[in-house]
């Protein structure tokens, strides 16, 4: 939000101060978050299709909490489980 709002020429705290007075402005700024939300996360999927494994497991952690959440992440079958589907994570 500070590069935006320098861009801009306003303070920061401008910004914040309109959304909690203008509620149209606080609807577009929700919009806006999560068309940016969305871009990410389709950018992440792109990035894990392309072989990226540390965001293919992020994201089925995120995705999929019930089968690759934290539960999953420690114990002896966690390392066999990855490296069994995905090979080993790239760094």
């Amino acid at each position: 939000m500070s590069a935006a709002a320098a861009r801009a020429g306003i303070a920061r705290n401008t910004v914040y101060q309109r959304r909690k007075a203008d509620p149209d402005f606080a609807l577009g700024w929700k919009n806006a978050m999560e068309m940016a939300a969305d871009a990410l996360r389709d950018t992440a999927i792109a990035r894990a299709r392309e072989g990226d494994n540390l965001m293919l497991m992020f994201l089925l952690r995120t995705l999929k909490p019930e089968i690759f959440g934290q539960a999953r992440r420690s114990g002896p079958h966690f390392a066999n489980f990855w490296t069994d589907r995905i090979g080993t994570a790239r760094v």
